[in-house]
């Protein structure tokens, strides 16, 4: 299971058992902290950290905006150490949660 992976599916474990999102973050940030470490795992905070908003809207079911709808028609171009991050808005991640 990717890092993106083990994200979403801690959130959506949280939100069906009725967390908060703050919780169910600090929950899954917790969880990247275990499978990564290093550069990698100050490379996924940082991530993460920048695109909590989208995570939390999507926690809330929210429509996805349109710049995470574009990365997730840019991500198949993309290759390295983004095409994990990337599989966010391509129906593993993000997107998915909102469906």
């Amino acid at each position: 299971m990717s890092t993106a992976e083990i994200v979403r599916e801690r959130l959506a474990a949280e939100r069906a058992a009725g967390a908060r999102f703050d919780a169910a973050w600090e929950r899954a940030l917790a969880d990247v902290a275990l499978v990564e470490d290093g550069k990698e795992l100050r490379d996924w905070v940082e991530a993460l950290h920048a695109t909590e908003r989208d995570w939390r809207e999507a926690f809330h079911r929210l429509p996805a905006r349109r710049h995470v709808l574009a990365v997730a028609r840019l991500a198949p171009m993309l290759n390295g150490p983004v095409d994990d991050f990337a599989t966010i808005g391509r129906g593993s991640g993000l997107l998915r949660m909102v469906a």
